[in-house]
């Protein structure tokens, strides 16, 4: 069969390829697009054959198509969110050409059988969070074009909420209220209360383990709470397995302009889980002080100071012993037990001890005290980052004390040998440096350098970036 080009003088030379293909015999031409075509487009192309068939949309051919796409989504040469997409596009035109119920359907198919692949999608295929809205988009102005009915609409938001387990339906309730109606909505709560009603209620300590089902019904029935306090504080306390589960309670209490609740149900926490809960005592002290219940606050906190002592405790210690007028002896109080904590880690023999008074050089260093927390770091030691720390507040007014910090750094910040440690060194050196011209001391970096070349002058790396640096 002759294909060749026929003349066509219509058609401009900036186009070739346009004039060639519109010169071809239309079977030769089919046959070429056969042929030539990739997966990709042949799938585009055969689901608008299915869009604009004689008899109406196929959706057979819609629904087996769906099915390839999700059978080989995430397997290795598989399909990925970028197929999908093109049809949820297919979808589009769908309702373009008037077909929203169809469209309904299959976006609602391609949303369950989406939840199913989920977990076995690449985790780099970060597009399939975007399709799966989409298709979530489509589905609702079906929904609002169609108007299905109610209570149907009800146990398909139902179920999709209960399989939610990679975050694809989330706030689906709320999303789909307007549509649900008060038919809808009791229904959905009549669905979702029959399946409530079976998880039995968690006390403290009670095991529950990993389980999904409890999971989803809980969240469920928090969004049907829609603003309802009293019904969200209900859910909520059907598990109080664990401390984090009364904080919640409390939190959602204070949260909601209950301030004596808040406090009861915290209080409650600390008697079911009395060793000392972090986060509820620290919780708890804030909502005394809050009341005006200084000093029961301040005994929460220094059981919360005393358990684990860190620069944050300290601080709310220290802020809270100032409303009563008495922030000296609580300070002194605390880094007292820091001190002895210190003395006994050093008689004990056992490793797990830190044996440095890393903390309170950083409470010294909060409080502006330099000096004091250069005496703490000489006697006891602290942390390299803790270390740095001292220099920077040191260089002001002692620069001579944030040199020697920053000479004794030098070694350990060398010794990974990689290239960001190599620029850190160089960085320090320049801040030696800098110290050294200020007092007015030039020997002082000259001496540093020497020491640095003699016991580092083989890596070649850190030399080259020393000589870069314009220091050597």
């Amino acid at each position: 069969m002759d294909v060749g080009p026929r003349e066509l003088p219509h058609m401009t030379k900036a186009d070739p390829l346009r004039a060639h293909l519109m010169s071809l015999d239309k079977a030769a031409l089919v046959t070429f697009l056969l042929q030539h075509a990739d997966d990709g487009f042949l799938a585009k192309l055969r689901l608008q054959v299915a869009r604009q068939a004689p008899e109406g949309p196929d959706l057979a051919h819609f629904r087996a198509s769906l099915k390839d796409l999700l059978d080989s989504m995430g397997w290795e040469e598989g399909t990925t969110s970028a197929d999908l997409d093109d049809f949820a596009d297919s979808l589009r035109e769908l309702m373009a050409d008037g077909h929203p119920k169809a469209a309904l359907e299959l976006a609602a198919e391609a949303l369950g059988g989406l939840e199913r692949v989920w977990g076995r999608v690449d985790s780099s295929d970060v597009y399939l969070g975007c399709v799966a809205t989409a298709l979530r988009k489509i589905h609702y102005e079906a929904c609002r074009q169609v108007r299905p009915d109610p209570r149907e609409l009800a146990g398909w938001v139902f179920r999709m909420e209960m399989a939610n387990g990679y975050g694809a339906f989330d706030d689906l309730v709320d999303e789909y209220r307007p549509l649900l109606g008060a038919e809808g909505l009791t229904q959905l709560k009549r669905i979702a209360t029959d399946v409530w009603d079976g998880i039995p209620p968690l006390g403290p300590r009670a095991k529950k383990g990993h389980d999904s089902q409890r999971w989803a019904i809980t969240n469920f029935m928090l969004a049907l709470t829609n603003h309802d306090a009293e019904a969200h504080v209900a859910v909520l306390q059907r598990d109080l397995s664990g401390p984090s589960e009364f904080l919640n309670v409390a939190q959602y209490c204070q949260a909601s302009g209950w301030p004596d609740r808040a406090i009861e149900w915290a209080e409650k926490g600390i008697h079911a889980f009395p060793g000392k809960e972090p986060l509820l005592c620290s919780f708890l002290a804030a909502r005394y002080a809050a009341a005006g219940r200084l000093g029961e606050g301040l005994a929460l906190q220094w059981t919360l100071f005393e358990a684990d002592p860190d620069l944050e405790t300290y601080k709310d210690l220290v802020a809270l012993a100032r409303r009563t007028g008495e922030e000296e002896v609580w300070r002194q109080r605390a880094q007292g037990l820091i001190w002895e904590l210190f003395e006994a880690s050093r008689k004990s023999t056992s490793r797990l001890r830190q044996q440095n008074l890393d903390l309170m050089v950083r409470i010294h260093l909060h409080e502006k005290a330099q000096m004091e927390a250069l005496a703490a770091a000489r006697i006891g030691g602290c942390r390299h980052d803790t270390w740095m720390l001292l220099a920077k507040g040191l260089e002001t007014k002692h620069p001579g004390e944030a040199v020697i910090i920053l000479q004794e750094q030098l070694d350990p910040i060398i010794a990974p040998m990689k290239p960001e440690s190599y620029r850190a060194a160089v960085a320090v050196l320049g801040r030696i440096q800098g110290l050294a011209q200020r007092l007015q001391q030039p020997g002082l970096f000259a001496t540093t350098m020497a020491v640095v070349m003699t016991d580092h002058g083989r890596k070649k790396n850190l030399v080259t970036l020393i000589h870069k640096a314009g220091l050597a």
